[in-house]
Formats: structure tokens, sequence, C-alpha cells
């Protein structure tokens, strides 16, 4: 029997818990980290659209949950959302 549990889940199904009217559509993508220099990104569409966060899948898998739950305190703050007390009590 394999008993597996996918931590990038876990925190996806934190976000649903928090924030279950939010919409977010998480994509892997490849080169990220090469062209922008961070191995994450959320862009908030300018017509008020569904949020998009992406993820680079050449992330080590350890830093890919902190990254994760990062672009997801994002998508909770909205686009005008900043770094500060409220959102690192968002991220954690």
């Amino acid at each position: 029997m394999i008993s597996f549990q996918d931590p990038m889940q876990i925190i996806i199904d934190i976000f649903e818990d928090r924030h279950p009217k939010k919409n977010v559509i998480i994509q892997y993508v490849q080169g990220m980290k090469e062209k922008a220099d961070a191995w994450g990104e959320t862009f908030f569409p300018n017509d008020g659209g569904t949020p998009v966060v992406s993820i680079d899948v050449e992330i080590p898998v350890i830093g890919a949950i902190d990254v994760m739950a990062h672009e997801l305190a994002h998508v909770a703050m909205g686009p005008n959302g900043e770094h500060g007390e409220a959102w690192e009590k968002e991220s954690s």
C-alpha cells in the first residue's frame, strides 16, 4: 500500500479553506527562474479576471511549498496587497 501526502495540495487545501470564494489558476512553467529570476509569480489580469499563479517546475521541492504559499498569499491579498504584516500572516 502506498500512502502519499502531496505538500502542494495541502497548501492549496488550506488556501481553499480560508478563501472559499476566491478563484485562482495554478500553472507550472519552465524557465521562469532564468527569465524573471523568480521561482513563482502571481499575475492579476487588468480586467479583474481570475489571478494566475505560475510556479517554475525546476524549483527544488523543498522550496516549492514556500513559493506556493507565498503566491497564494498574493491572491488572498488581491492585486493591491503588499508585503507587510497582514501579508505575512496570510502566507504562514
